[in-house]
């Protein structure tokens, strides 16, 4: 009775951890796609 409640717990616990890491997974990539990374000219300075 007791390990049935205590694997009960961990399942929702850890389907909540994945469903936090997935929804931060998907606004991180959604970022990614609206913001294009700056294009540097000829003119710019650059490294080195």
């Amino acid at each position: 009775q007791m390990a049935a409640g205590t694997l009960d717990a961990s399942a929702k616990i850890y389907s909540v951890r994945v469903d936090a890491i997935h929804a931060d997974t998907y606004k991180v990539l959604g970022g990614l796609s609206k913001d294009p990374a700056p294009k540097k000219s000829v003119d710019s300075p650059g490294e080195g």
